[in-house]
């Protein structure tokens, strides 16, 4: 009999293989449970390769009541390179920590223009500016969230980024609010770090 293993996190919205597995072949949920095990198994050896734990991904994968996420608000009209997504993360990769771990998620702040209004009003609700920016549509921010941040790490990205720009501001998502859940349906993985 194997040994059933944690699982820190599930991609069930990019991911729809483990749902047509159970409707193709009409799997029971034992079935399901030994091919969730089996897919950990792989990631752990393939981690394991590379010399990462699965094990100490867990903070980066799991939230913590004691610690804050954030998402950096950044106007790619400020950015003069089509690459906008390159030049941003050229300056916020130096701002991490080496020995902490983190999911980062990044995206276009999207929206038909129908709910240009509505994506404002969920955005300016929540987010700490650092410079003025003319709101023309949703779609010229890009957005860069955070998880597993203490206070001073949210300090020194916010910090690091005021002399750039583009940088616009960041929004507390620790806790829930409209605009966290309208960037929980946008914004894709990037890395966990």
């Amino acid at each position: 009999m194997s040994v059933t293993k944690s699982l820190h996190t599930l991609n069930a919205r990019d991911n729809i293989m483990l749902e047509v597995t159970r409707e193709l072949f009409n799997a029971p949920p034992g079935r399901m449970h030994k091919e969730i095990q089996a897919l950990r198994h792989s990631v752990e050896e393939v981690l394991a390769r590379k010399g990462i734990s699965y094990g100490k991904l867990k903070t980066a994968l799991v939230p913590d009541i004691k610690r804050r996420e954030i998402a950096l608000v950044f106007d790619r009209k400020a950015i003069s390179s089509d690459w906008y997504g390159y030049d941003i993360f050229k300056r916020l990769i130096p701002l991490f920590d080496r020995k902490s771990n983190h999911s980062v998620l990044a995206g276009d702040y999207l929206g038909k223009n129908e709910n240009q209004s509505m994506l404002f009003t969920a955005m300016n609700k929540v987010i700490t500016l650092r410079r003025d920016v003319d709101f023309e549509h949703s779609t010229q921010f890009f957005i860069v969230y955070i998880n597993n941040l203490t206070d001073m790490m949210v300090r020194r990205f916010d910090e690091g980024l005021a002399g750039y720009k583009a940088y616009v501001g960041y929004a507390d998502t620790t806790y829930s609010s409209i605009f966290k859940f309208l960037i929980s349906t946008m914004l894709v993985n990037v890395c966990e770090t």
